[in-house]
């Protein structure tokens, strides 16, 4: 990271970002072109590994790419307010942001999508659910067990 002054390196500091934005965007390689979609996520942390939970539509672009070349990179960011100048190239933007890489996992079993449901509903909604096989048999779940993340912030 090049502006070490703003990385976050914190894991608590990090969750509370996460938590404080609502869509990720899904970065994907699609052969020789990218592909980047936004879509509501949920997150959990354990022993400073983050995992990112979606869902979406049990068929589709996104899911043929993940299916063929799993690598992904996430990106999510919040805080935003502007910082105001006299000089048009001083005016800037506060934000928060982390950019998390890893590999992409279509979940099958039902206790794996009910999970990864619940999380997401959690961090979207701030309530518990629970999921039947009906439900989770209706959309196909991404599980995304982040490898590297960094983070940054500007006050």
């Amino acid at each position: 990271m090049r502006r070490k002054d703003r990385e976050i390196t914190d894991t608590a500091q990090i969750m509370e970002i996460w938590k404080k934005c609502r869509v990720c965007r899904l970065a994907m390689a699609d052969g020789p072109r990218p592909y980047v979609v936004p879509m509501n996520f949920g997150v959990e942390e354990q022993d400073g590994q983050f995992t990112i939970y979606l869902h979406c539509a049990p068929e589709g672009r996104r899911l043929s790419i993940l299916e063929r070349r799993p690598a992904v990179c996430v990106e999510a960011d919040c805080e935003y307010s502007p910082i105001e100048s006299n000089t048009p190239c001083r005016y800037s933007c506060t934000f928060a942001s982390i950019i998390g890489e890893g590999k992409a996992e279509i979940l099958q079993a039902h206790e794996e999508k009910a999970h990864g449901l619940s999380v997401i509903m959690e961090h979207q909604a701030g309530k518990s659910f629970s999921f039947s096989p009906a439900q989770t048999g209706m959309v196909a779940v991404i599980r995304i067990r982040l490898q590297l993340v960094t983070a940054k912030r500007r006050a």
